[in-house]
């Protein structure tokens, strides 16, 4: 088809076009929807994640023995899962003040470690803070927070974390 003003194929370049448009579109669509699902699966928690809670390595193995031929867990499945709490002794100091974060790790061998983390925008960053737990699990961190506002802090101990501890400093 030619275009009756300039004589030339205007009508099929159009179509052309059209065409190709419609491809990339097909194409981003398609690309978005597969990515989405991909990430949709990624991001999602594994099915027994829960914060505070995990298993040692070494339990779990001992559990997986222990199972009888019906696919049962062992009873001794509780002594497997670790949790970690935590508690400032201040909700608000001054700058440069010292906070106690103290807590127990209840299932985690007597003298692990346990390292504090601090929330850097919408990021942990671990803190060189550290301690080990004593017989029945406790711990206790010194912090010396320096800038003023709102600091979120965490404790962090065989791959499992406690509840967010806030500190407000002046």
């Amino acid at each position: 088809m030619r275009c009756a003003a300039t004589g030339t194929r205007k009508a099929r370049k159009d179509t052309t076009m059209k065409r190709m448009y419609r491809l990339a579109v097909a194409s981003l669509v398609s690309t978005a929807v597969v990515t989405g699902g991909a990430a949709a699966a990624v991001a999602a928690p594994a099915p027994d994640a829960h914060p505070g809670t995990a298993r040692h390595l070494l339990d779990k193995a001992d559990k997986d023995e222990k199972a009888d031929k019906d696919g049962k867990e062992a009873k001794g499945d509780r002594a497997g899962r670790v949790t970690v709490s935590a508690e400032a002794n201040k909700s608000g100091v001054r700058a440069h003040q010292e906070v106690r974060i103290a807590g127990k790790v209840i299932g985690a061998r007597p003298g692990s470690k346990v390292r504090l983390q601090q929330q850097d925008h919408h990021r942990w960053v671990d803190l060189p803070v550290t301690a080990t737990t004593q017989r029945h699990g406790e711990y206790v961190l010194h912090v010396k927070p320096a800038h003023r506002g709102r600091t979120v802090y965490r404790v962090f101990c065989d791959g499992v974390f406690s509840h967010n501890v806030t500190v407000t400093v002046r």
